[in-house]
C-alpha cells in the first residue's frame, strides 16, 4: 500500500508505506522520515499509523490542516481511493497494489524519455522559424502563439509544449502543459499525433484522442487554447475546391427541347404578352429571395461570432473581479479553466471555487492559486525557531504581497535575518523588507533633533515606540510639532509619544549647575568676561571640558558643543 500524489507540485510522488508502522510526514528531514519537498507543508505535518483497523491518519500541523475528501480533520481511518489534501498536493491512498497498477496514469512513457533525448540530439534541433528547406510548417492559428510558423523535417519528432528548455516548439499558453504532445513525421512524410499525458487533452478537428494517430494538412489541432496546422511546403497545394455543374448537359437538354418544340422557336418573343399573375409571382419571389440573402449576410457578420467567441473569457473575467491577484486561461474546446495566483485565506479561495463552479461552460478546473495565510504562518514558525528573529514577522496585507517586519539591534543583524528569509520564503519577488534596525533609527531620531536646534529633548526608542522628554523653545513649538509628524513616517516607528514641555530659551538648556560652581567674575568695561569656575578662571570663548563658553551673564554662564546648549546658573 502507498499514497501517490496525483495533484499539485509533488504529482507523480509515491510513498511507500509496506515496510514500518509508523510514519511522519512533514518538510524538515530531521523529523520525518516521509519528507515533503513543498513550502505549504509544516515541519512535521501528519502521521500515520497501522492499527488492527487499518492506517490511520493523523493532523499535526496547525496552519494548513489535512484534508481527506476535502473535508478537515484530525485523526482518520484511510480506506482505498481516499483523496488526501498535504500542503498544496493532492495524495490518493491504494489499499491494494494491483489496482495501482491498473489505475497507474501514463506519465512515465518509455518512448516519452527517448523522444526527449532524441530531441536534443545536435542534428534534431529545430529552428523555431520557418527555412526555405523545412518540407514542412506548423503554423498556429489561433492562441498566445497566433500566426507563428515553425519548420518540421522528414523523419523528426517534435515535443510541443510550455516548458521551453524540454520542448522543441513551445507554446506561451498557461493552458498548454509542460510537454503536451508530441508530432512525429516519418520518412514517407506521414505526419502523427500523439497526446502525452497532458491536463487539457489533444484534440483534432474538436475530438480528443486517445492514441497516436495520423492528421493531414486540413486537420485542425488544438492544444489547450492554441490550434494549429501542420502544412507540407513541397508537395502541390491541395484544391479546396467544388465544381459546378456540367454546362454541357443542360445544353444538350435544352436542344432537345428546342427540337422538340421547334414551333414555339420561331415565334417572335417582344410580341409575346406577360401574364399579370406571372408578374405578381415573380416580384414576391424577388423578395423573398432578398430577405434570404440579407438573412443569411447577417448570420455570416464577423461581429456577432467574436461576440460568442469571447462571452465565455468576458464571464470568467468578471466572476474573478474581485481576485485580484488570480488569471486564468481558458479551453473552450475542452471546456477546461486553468487558474494561477494568491489570494488571502482558504475562504477567499472557497468562494472563488464556488463562483466558478456556477458556470455551465466549465466542466474542469486546474487551480495553481496559493493562499497567502499558510504561506506568511509557515514562515512566522520558522523565524520562532530561531531566537534571533523572534522580534520579525511575516504578513500580508493583500493578495500577491508579502511583509517582512520588525527589529534587530544591528545592520549586521538585520543583513543575517534577511539572508536567512531569502533561504527560507518562496516568493522572494512579492516581499518587502521592512526590518528596522534600532541603532539606525537611534542615529537617524539624533540627528533631526539636532537639525532643528532642540538640543533640551531627550528620547528613548524600545520595539518601535519612541518616547520625548525634556524641554524646547516655546518660540519653536511649530517646528517641535512637525519634527513629531516626521518621526511617525519613519519606517519602523510605531508610536509617538511626547512628554516635552515649552519653554522660554533659558530653560529649554541642559542645566549643569550641580556640576561646576561659579565663585567669582571679572568685568572688562561693565562686561562679563571671565569667571570662575570649579576654581580656575575661564574666560568668554574658552573651553570647559569640551564645551565652548558663549556667554557670561549675571546670573548664568551659557555654553555649547555640537549644537546643543547648556547654562550653569549661580547666585551673585
Amino acid at each position: 500500500m502507498h499514497l501517490l500524489a496525483t495533484e499539485g507540485p509533488l504529482k507523480g510522488l509515491k510513498l511507500d508505506l509496506d515496510v514500518g508502522e509508523d510514519w511522519i510526514i512533514g518538510r524538515d528531514p530531521d523529523q520525518a522520515n516521509l519528507v515533503l519537498d513543498d513550502n505549504s507543508v509544516s515541519r512535521k505535518h501528519a502521521r500515520l499509523f497501522k492499527t488492527d483497523e487499518g492506517i490511520f491518519i493523523k493532523n499535526l500541523s496547525e496552519t494548513n490542516p489535512v484534508e481527506v475528501n476535502e473535508i478537515t480533520v484530525d485523526e482518520y481511518l484511510l480506506i482505498d481511493g481516499d483523496r488526501i489534501k498535504i500542503g498544496n498536493s493532492i495524495f490518493e491512498f491504494f489499499e491494494f497494489e494491483e489496482e495501482v497498477e491498473e489505475e497507474a496514469p501514463k506519465e512515465e512513457k518509455p518512448e516519452y524519455e527517448t523522444i526527449y533525448e532524441e530531441a536534443t540530439k545536435e542534428e534534431k534541433l529545430v529552428e523555431p522559424f520557418i527555412t526555405e528547406e523545412a518540407t514542412f510548417v506548423l503554423k498556429v492559428i489561433s492562441g498566445p502563439n497566433s500566426g507563428a510558423e515553425f519548420g518540421m523535417e522528414k523523419g523528426n519528432v517534435y515535443i510541443l509544449g510550455k516548458d521551453s528548455t524540454a520542448c522543441d516548439i513551445a507554446f506561451n499558453d498557461l493552458s498548454v502543459s509542460k510537454q503536451h504532445a508530441k508530432v512525429e513525421i516519418d520518412e514517407m512524410g506521414v505526419v502523427f499525433i500523439e497526446d502525452l499525458g497532458s491536463k487539457n487533452g489533444t484534440f483534432v478537428n474538436g475530438k480528443a484522442i486517445k492514441e497516436k494517430s495520423v492528421i493531414s494538412t486540413q486537420d485542425l489541432v488544438y492544444i489547450g487554447t492554441s490550434s494549429f496546422l501542420v502544412l507540407d511546403q513541397k508537395s502541390a497545394s491541395e484544391t479546396i475546391y467544388t465544381p459546378g455543374p456540367i454546362v454541357e448537359e443542360k445544353k444538350e437538354e435544352v436542344v432537345k427541347v428546342e427540337e422538340a418544340k421547334p414551333e414555339e422557336a420561331e415565334l417572335n418573343w417582344k410580341k409575346q404578352t406577360i401574364p399579370y399573375s406571372h408578374l405578381i409571382g415573380g416580384g414576391v419571389l424577388v423578395v423573398v429571395v432578398f430577405a434570404l440573402f440579407l438573412s443569411f449576410f447577417g448570420l455570416l457578420r464577423p461581429r456577432g461570432v467574436e461576440l460568442a467567441k469571447n462571452e465565455p473569457a468576458k464571464v470568467i473575467k468578471k466572476t474573478l473581479e474581485k481576485f485580484e491577484a488570480v488569471t486564468f486561461s481558458y479551453n473552450p474546446a475542452g471546456e477546461a479553466l486553468f487558474l494561477v495566483g494568491h489570494v488571502l485565506t482558504p475562504v477567499d479561495k472557497q468562494e472563488l471555487l464556488y463562483n466558478i463552479k456556477e458556470l455551465s461552460f466549465v466542466s474542469q478546473v486546474e487551480d495553481n492559486i496559493v493562499i497567502d495565510e499558510y504561506v506568511w504562518k509557515n514562515m512566522n514558525d520558522t523565524l520562532t525557531e530561531n531566537e534571533a528573529y523572534r522580534g520579525i514577522s511575516v504578513h500580508s496585507p493583500k493578495a500577491g504581497r508579502f511583509v517582512a517586519q520588525g527589529y534587530v539591534q544591528t545592520a549586521e543583524q538585520a543583513a543575517e535575518a534577511w539572508e536567512y528569509i531569502n533561504t527560507n520564503f518562496p516568493y522572494l519577488d512579492r516581499l518587502e523588507n521592512r526590518i528596522a534596525v534600532d541603532e539606525i533609527l537611534k542615529a537617524q531620531i539624533g540627528s533631526m533633533l539636532l537639525a532643528k536646534n532642540m538640543s533640551g529633548i531627550v528620547f528613548k526608542l524600545t520595539a518601535g515606540d519612541l518616547i520625548l522628554d525634556g524641554r524646547y523653545d516655546e518660540k519653536k513649538e511649530k517646528n517641535y510639532d512637525k519634527l513629531l509628524k516626521e518621526f511617525k513616517s519613519i519606517n519602523g516607528i510605531h508610536t509617538v509619544k511626547s512628554l516635552a514641555i515649552a519653554s522660554n530659551a533659558s530653560s529649554a538648556m541642559l542645566d549643569l549647575s550641580s556640576k561646576y560652581n561659579v565663585s567669582g567674575l571679572a568685568k572688562q568695561k561693565n562686561k562679563n568676561v571671565t569667571a570662575v569656575i570649579n576654581g580656575k578662571i575661564i574666560g568668554l570663548g574658552d573651553n570647559l571640558d569640551g564645551m565652548k563658553i558663549t556667554s557670561i551673564t549675571a546670573d548664568a554662564i551659557l555654553l555649547e558643543k555640537d549644537g546643543v546648549k547648556y547654562k550653569i546658573s549661580y547666585s551673585p
